[in-house]
C-alpha cells in the first residue's frame, strides 16, 4: 500500500492484517529469517518484502505440517486430499513465530483468527492495538 501510494499520502492510515510487519522484527526471530531469506534469495530489502512473501511463508508451513501429520497417520501409500484435510483439522499450537499457535478443527477451518490495527508512521506500519477478533470470524463460533 506504501509502495503504491507514496510514504507522504499513506501517513496516518490505518491497515488491519494478522501477520507482523517488517517493523516488528526485533519481537518476531522468524520474521527476521523471512527478511534475511527474501534479501538472500531475492535481494530485497526489509521494506521491499510484501505481505504476500510472509503470508506465503506461514501458508507453506502449515500446508507441510498438514502433509506431515497426514502421512504420521495414514502413511505414504494412503496419503490423499481427505487425510491431509483431516490432519489439519486437527492441527493443535502449531508454532509458526509469526502469529498465535495455530490450532485448526472442523468448526474452525481456517489458521488465524485475529488482527492487529497498524497505523502507517514515517512510511512503516506501527501497530496501534492489541490482537483483534475482526467481526467476520464471530459467525462460525
Amino acid at each position: 500500500m506504501i509502495r503504491v501510494v507514496g510514504k507522504e499520502d499513506a501517513e496516518g492510515w490505518h491497515v488491519m492484517y494478522y501477520l507482523p510487519y517488517p517493523s516488528e522484527v526485533d519481537k518476531y526471530p522468524a520474521l527476521r529469517t523471512i527478511l534475511e531469506t527474501a534479501g538472500s534469495y531475492r535481494g530485497y530489502k526489509a521494506e521491499q518484502v510484501s505481505s504476500h512473501y510472509a503470508s506465503g511463508w506461514v501458508e507453506s508451513m502449515v500446508a507441510v505440517e498438514g502433509v506431515r501429520l497426514a502421512l504420521e497417520k495414514v502413511g505414504y501409500d494412503n496419503l490423499s486430499g481427505r487425510a491431509v484435510r483431516d490432519a489439519l483439522a486437527s492441527l493443535k499450537d502449531f508454532d509458526t513465530g509469526l502469529i498465535p499457535p495455530i490450532s485448526m478443527s472442523d468448526k474452525k477451518p481456517y489458521y488465524c483468527d485475529t488482527d492487529v490495527v497498524y497505523q502507517i508512521r514515517d512510511g512503516k506500519h506501527v501497530p496501534v492495538s492489541e490482537r483483534l477478533k475482526p467481526v467476520y470470524f464471530l459467525e462460525f463460533e
